[in-house]
């Protein structure tokens, strides 16, 4: 056997949540990913909080690592609305509100860390899942992972 044959590639993982579970109006999440092939191999991270895996009627988060820019999914005209880390804006669904300011991705080695801080309207009240998903460069992906749970 050749020692120089290269591995198969691996899919990028979820790999913690913090807090991971909790209850209140607001609060800062940090997410940690790891890509055995460097945190630049991430693509795109999906963030999900709903009762069920569903988008519409959540609070639907998207980040692409190539362009640094995360959005918030607005079900009112079915649009993501982009919004940069540290902007001193925020963007808003019926649902919850995304922070530019605290708003962070970082990357070192294997492993990218995204914060984002979140405020939840009354209206998305009771207990709700946290799902997450990423995917590479290469197509390779996580598939869905549930994340935890917060109750607003």
């Amino acid at each position: 056997m050749d020692a120089r044959r290269r591995r198969p590639p691996t899919a990028p993982v979820f790999t913690s949540l913090t807090p991971n579970t909790g209850t209140g109006a607001s609060r800062t999440f940090t997410a940690v990913y790891t890509d055995a092939n460097g945190y630049t191999d991430v693509n795109t991270v999906l963030f999900l909080m709903n009762s069920s895996l569903v988008g519409p009627n959540g609070c639907y988060i998207s980040y692409v690592r190539g362009s640094n820019q995360f959005a918030l999914y607005r079900d009112s005209d079915a649009t993501w609305q982009p919004i940069a880390p540290g902007a001193p804006t925020s963007v808003s669904n019926s649902n919850c509100t995304l922070s530019g300011s605290g708003l962070a991705a970082t990357g070192a080695g294997n492993t990218m860390t995204l914060t984002f801080p979140l405020t939840f309207t009354s209206a998305f009240g009771g207990i709700k899942t946290f799902y997450t998903y990423v995917n590479d460069n290469s197509g390779l992906n996580s598939d869905w992972a549930t994340a935890g749970s917060w109750t607003r």
